[in-house]
């Protein structure tokens, strides 16, 4: 009889310490979080903000790791910096990091920006290849695969002609780009911009070649716009707002409105003209 009683009570007071635990346990604990980021590392360690609240214990991040790595031993602080250097991860490496943490809070990344690339570069060559219509450039010290932005200078402004991936890699590189040279100067540069926003550029190249100039004639009507040779065109309203743009030896300009007046971009010459 007794013996049955003491199985009663040790049961019954199982339960309630069982019934005590689900209790007390946070569904922010049963139901953690995870923040996944990924980049590489260019030379600079990561900072992390780790919150905690009056009404709990402990902290937000309860896990974390580092390209799989178990890198817990750091987290026990409300900032904490994770040093990739130590974890033997090298210049340029790819970089995953999972951060686990309690579903009622988030850590906050104070400078999520070093996993991003740098880019830059470092120019050796940069010249033009006339026969085959070509800019060709070298370069070293690239660490990020970015392309590189083609530009011309033409209608005082730059404009975009094309890109060339980057190897991004810090050996010597070489590169080539198909141009359509113009009468007058023709210049051109190099450009990157990073994920980080930065822009890189190269110095200016500029040639001038034996091209004669394109000879522009509207048609009787205002149906067309002939030129002398294949170029570029470029048509605006007073207002500054772009109407028509290609390249061709004929720009078709039926639809515009007659007895205004247009700006015409073509070769390396901005001109006015009146519709008739």
């Amino acid at each position: 009889m007794i013996k049955n009683k003491i199985k009663y009570f040790f049961k019954k007071s199982t339960e309630k310490i069982l019934f005590l635990v689900i209790v007390f346990i946070s569904p922010a604990e049963i139901f953690p979080a995870e923040l996944i980021l990924k980049g590489i590392y260019c030379g600079e360690n990561l900072y992390v903000n780790n919150p905690t609240f009056p009404s709990e214990t402990g902290f937000c991040i309860t896990a974390l790791k580092v390209n799989n790595k178990e890198v817990s031993d750091i987290i026990n602080s409300n900032t904490f910096e994770i040093d990739f250097y130590s974890l033997d991860i090298k210049s340029n490496d790819s970089i995953i990091i999972k951060i686990t943490h309690k579903s009622d809070c988030k850590p906050q990344i104070i400078n999520p920006e070093v996993l991003l690339p740098k880019g830059g570069f470092t120019i050796t060559s940069f010249k033009f290849d006339i026969k085959n219509n070509n800019i060709i450039w070298t370069t070293k010290d690239e660490n990020t695969k970015i392309p590189f932005i083609i530009e011309q200078f033409r209608w005082n402004r730059w404009i975009k002609l094309g890109e060339v991936p980057g190897n991004g890699t810090p050996a010597p590189n070489s590169y080539s780009f198909a141009i359509n040279l113009i009468s007058g100067y023709n210049i051109f540069r190099l450009k990157q911009i990073t994920p980080r926003g930065k822009e890189f550029f190269s110095n200016e190249l500029k040639y001038r070649p034996k091209i004669p100039e394109v000879i522009v004639t509207i048609e009787k009507g205002g149906e067309g716009i002939n030129f002398s040779t294949i170029t570029s065109y470029e048509i605006y309203d007073q207002s500054g707002k772009m109407l028509m743009s290609g390249k061709a030896m004929k720009a078709n300009i039926y639809k515009l409105e007659k007895n205004k007046v247009y700006l015409l971009n073509y070769d390396n010459k901005t001109v006015k003209f009146v519709k008739k």
